[in-house]
């Protein structure tokens, strides 16, 4: 099995997640600076190419699965990418990606002059109108899922503070205390109260599963990105 993970950024996703698989991986970022990083705690199973999202050279069918998580938003040309999406994609293959909430992004642009723009997101990107444009290419959605309330929580909160929060293009402020709580409880909130490694203590379990439930409300609300899951047929 062969997977593909699309901005890879610094390798935590590709080696700490896809790369525990038994699959070759192969993750792409157009940052020699994050590859460099990545290439240190690469596996013997993964490995990365410095290429854009836009100019991916794969032949076609490379790939059983592909993972594509909030990089669209940042690529030059938006068609390239997703016809090299649907070229690197095996028939039957499965394509996990995820796109910041629309509603989301116009606020923090309201919040930030030149959010939008080529230094951070090029686009705002309406779910229906990507379903679609892969639905042309072959692709064809099958799950759509808002998600991520306490993420959406704490980029609102940094931007309202002037604390550009964008991973993607390495533009990250000093964190405060309140942005620390809230990112972890971020990752509280995803993780299952049962198999947390935050210990045996049960009001730690209580927190979690307080968390989880907010979240799975709130993300409903005011959610951080659309997530879907798809097939090429």
């Amino acid at each position: 099995m062969r997977i593909l993970d699309i901005g890879c950024g610094r390798g935590d996703f590709t080696v700490g997640v896809l790369g525990k698989r038994d699959a070759m991986v192969v993750g792409i970022d157009s940052s020699p600076e994050f590859l460099k990083e990545a290439k240190r705690i690469a596996p013997p199973n993964c490995e990365f190419v410095l290429t854009s999202a836009s100019n991916m050279c794969f032949k076609g069918g490379s790939f059983d699965e592909i993972h594509c998580n909030h990089v669209l938003e940042h690529v030059p040309n938006l068609d390239n990418a997703l016809d090299g999406i649907a070229n690197a994609l095996a028939p039957k293959g499965r394509l996990f990606l995820s796109i910041p909430y629309p509603f989301l992004e116009k606020i923090l642009a309201n919040l930030m002059e030149g959010y939008i723009g080529e230094k951070m997101h090029r686009r705002i990107i309406q779910p229906k109108e990507l379903v679609e444009e892969l639905r042309k290419r072959g692709i064809v959605v099958t799950k759509v899922e808002k998600r991520k309330f306490y993420t959406a929580l704490l980029l609102t909160y940094r931007f309202i503070r002037g604390m550009p929060y964008e991973p993607q293009s390495g533009l990250l402020a000093q964190e405060d205390a309140i942005s620390r709580f809230l990112e972890k409880v971020s990752r509280w909130s995803l993780q299952d109260p049962n198999e947390a490694d935050f210990g045996k203590k049960r009001y730690i379990k209580a927190v979690l599963i307080l968390a989880n439930i907010k979240e799975r409300v709130m993300r409903h609300i005011y959610p951080h990105e659309n997530y879907m899951e798809a097939v090429k047929a």
